[in-house]
């Protein structure tokens, strides 16, 4: 890799056409919480979750015998709980900031020098755009629709950087 390379910029930071056509979530989905919805579906542990909830409900309404039905609705109820869990752990900052780890957090000190945004929420849509297309890139995150917005990005710089002073 030659030194004018930047292994954290994805190719993305440095094209003028980001500024002209900022795609961003909140521009795709209705609402937050279709987003959310769109993002959980694509966590392999909601699916498994969600799987193992439906076979266990189907065993229940298939079986006859009361003791089945009792073991299903024991099984369905502890896993009905543990999908709520993974859904609340998914929707975590907690959990957003672990998919970033070391590589996520200097893509986006890079597009926030790069790009130097103002306190304004359209410079900070184009470091969210930038953003969510290296994550996706990258491997970091499962859809190329991470950051919901410019103010998520600003909320996450200034949560990032506070932690580090």
């Amino acid at each position: 890799m030659s030194v004018k390379e930047d292994r954290y910029s994805g190719g993305s930071w440095d094209d003028p056409s980001v500024q002209q056509e900022i795609i961003l979530p909140r521009d795709v989905f209705r609402s937050k919480f279709t987003h959310w919805f769109y993002e959980r579906i694509h966590h392999r542990r909601v699916i498994v979750s969600i799987f193992i909830n439906i076979s266990i409900f189907i065993y229940v309404f298939m079986t006859n015998s009361e003791t089945g039905e009792l073991f299903g609705t024991i099984c369905g109820g502890y896993c009905l709980v543990w999908t709520l869990g993974v859904l609340i752990y998914t929707s975590s900052k907690y959990h957003l900031r672990n998919c970033f780890e070391l590589t996520g957090q200097l893509a986006l000190m890079v597009g926030v020098i790069r790009t130097r945004p103002s306190a304004d929420q359209k410079t900070w849509d184009a470091v969210a755009y930038s953003l969510n297309k290296v994550l996706y890139e990258r491997g970091l995150w499962n859809t190329p629709y991470c950051l919901y917005s410019g103010k998520q990005a600003y909320g996450m710089f200034k949560s990032w950087l506070f932690s580090h002073i």
